[in-house]
């Protein structure tokens, strides 16, 4: 539940990450602005146990909660 969200983002552009659950629902949201680097560490502790995507500009990961 506990994790790292290392973002390095060399060309300055404006950054946001989402946490969805399997339904769609958001979770977590949040804007960056624009960044060339960020580290955060994010806790899903408090989440039921499933599967749950960060996505990340395009990029899309998937999370599992135990």
């Amino acid at each position: 539940g506990l994790f790292t969200l290392k973002i390095e983002n060399p060309s300055n552009e404006t950054m946001n990450y989402k946490i969805t659950n399997i339904h769609g629902q958001v979770i977590i949201e949040k804007d960056l602005g624009p960044i060339s680097s960020h580290t955060e560490q994010i806790n899903l502790t408090s989440f039921s146990r499933g599967l749950y995507f960060l996505k990340v500009g395009n990029q899309v990961n998937k999370i599992l909660v135990k």
